[in-house]
C-alpha cells in the first residue's frame, strides 16, 4: 500500500507534506540519453516535480504489442527522476492532450469495431474501448506500480518517485450520467491495476468524480489567474489546488508572476511547457496531419539544447524559494482568508 495522501492543503508522503513546484518534460520527445541532463536542469532551476505524459500510441503501436524499451522505457524515466531528486506525476490518459496528436491515442483505434459494428471507438463507457484501455493500463501498470512510494521510512523520491497519476485530459462533457459511467470506470480500472497514489483529472471542472483531484489549467497571462486559483477551494475544499500554467513559452516574462499568483492563492503550480522536446515522427504532433518530419515543442525553462533559459526572469528564484520553503508553504491553510 502506498503512503501518499492528500487534503485541502496539499499532498503528504509518509506523513511529510510535499508542496509541488512542477514542470512538464516529455520523455517521449527526448532521447533517452538526454533524460538525466534535462531533469537535472529542471531540478537545478528550482523545481521538485516533473510531469510527463505516457502516450498510449507511443507504446502500443499495434493492438496487444507493447514497447517499453529504449526511449519508451517509462520505468527508467521514473528511476532517473528519482536519482535526480524529482517527484513524478504521470499523465496516463487514455487521452493525454497536447503536444501529442490525437492526445496520444493509437491510430489503430479507428479500425476497431464496437458492439454496434461501428468503428472509431470513442472515449466513453463503451465496452470495446474500455477493454482496450484495460489491456493498455495493465501493461503500463507492470512498469510503474513498484515505483510508487512505499511505507518504509526512507524519505524523498528515491523511495518511490510516483507521486500522483492523472487520468484523462479535457474530457469536456456536461452529461453527468456519462461522466460517472466513463470516468468512474477509469478510476475503478486504474485501482485494479495497482495504482494507489492520488488520481488527478484535468477536465475544466466540467465533471468531478469521486476519488479524484480535479486540477485547473490557466494561461500565464490571464489577469484573473489569482482569482481563479483562489476560487478552487470553494468548488473543491478538501483537495489541493493544483494549477497548470499554460503558454509560458510564448510569455516567459510573465511566468514568475504567474507562479507567485498561484502560491499566493494557496495553490501548487505546474509549468505545462517547461522542457523543450522534439517530435521525430514516432508519434504525431498536435495540429499535424503527418507522422513524418520533425516538430519542435518549445520549452519555457529548459530549451531544446538542455540549457536553462534566462528569458523567464525570476522564475528560478521563485521556484527555488518555493522548494526551499516547501514545508512552510505546505502548512499554510489556504482556506483562511487574510483580512
Amino acid at each position: 500500500m502506498t503512503s501518499v495522501s492528500f487534503d485541502g492543503r496539499g499532498l503528504s508522503v509518509r506523513g511529510q507534506r510535499v508542496h509541488i513546484i512542477g514542470g512538464r518534460a516529455e520523455y517521449a520527445l527526448l532521447d533517452q540519453e538526454s533524460w538525466a541532463p534535462r531533469l537535472r536542469a529542471l531540478q537545478g532551476a528550482g523545481f521538485n516535480t516533473v510531469v510527463a505524459s505516457v502516450p498510449w500510441g507511443f507504446h502500443e503501436v499495434r493492438p496487444g504489442r507493447f514497447d517499453f524499451t529504449g526511449s519508451r522505457d517509462v520505468a527508467e524515466f521514473l528511476r532517473v527522476a528519482a536519482e535526480v531528486g524529482l517527484w513524478v506525476v504521470l499523465r496516463i490518459g487514455p487521452n493525454v492532450g497536447a503536444p501529442f496528436g490525437g492526445g496520444g491515442l493509437p491510430g489503430w483505434l479507428a479500425d476497431v469495431q464496437n458492439s454496434d459494428g461501428k468503428t472509431s471507438l470513442q472515449r466513453e463507457a463503451d465496452s470495446e474501448f474500455l477493454e482496450a484501455v484495460t489491456r493498455w493500463w495493465s501493461a503500463l501498470g507492470k512498469q510503474i506500480v513498484s515505483l510508487q512510494p512505499n511505507g518504509d521510512h526512507a524519505e524523498g523520491p528515491s523511495a518511490g518517485p510516483l507521486l500522483a497519476v492523472q487520468i484523462e485530459q479535457e474530457w469536456l462533457c456536461g452529461n453527468e450520467e456519462a461522466a460517472q459511467a466513463y470516468l468512474g470506470e477509469l478510476v475503478h480500472m486504474i485501482r485494479e491495476v495497482g495504482i494507489k497514489v492520488p488520481l488527478l483529472t484535468a477536465n475544466g471542472f466540467w465533471q468531478e468524480v469521486e476519488g479524484t483531484i480535479e486540477t485547473w489549467t490557466n494561461d500565464v497571462d490571464d489577469p484573473n489567474l489569482f482569482a481563479n486559483a483562489r476560487q478552487l477551494h470553494v468548488v473543491q475544499p478538501n483537495s489541493p489546488r493544483i494549477v497548470t500554467l499554460r503558454g509560458a513559452a510564448s510569455h516567459p516574462e510573465q511566468l514568475a508572476s504567474a507562479i507567485l499568483n498561484v502560491l499566493a492563492a494557496g495553490g501548487m503550480p505546474i509549468v505545462d511547457d517547461a522542457v523543450a522536446g522534439v517530435h521525430r515522427g514516432t508519434i504525431g504532433a498536435a495540429g499535424s496531419n503527418s507522422n513524418g518530419g520533425t516538430t519542435l515543442v518549445p520549452g519555457s525553462i529548459v530549451d531544446v539544447h538542455g540549457q536553462v533559459l534566462t528569458k523567464a526572469g525570476g522564475t528560478s528564484l521563485v521556484a527555488r524559494f518555493c522548494r526551499a520553503f516547501g514545508q512552510v508553504l505546505a502548512e499554510f491553510d489556504p482556506n483562511l482568508d487574510v483580512p
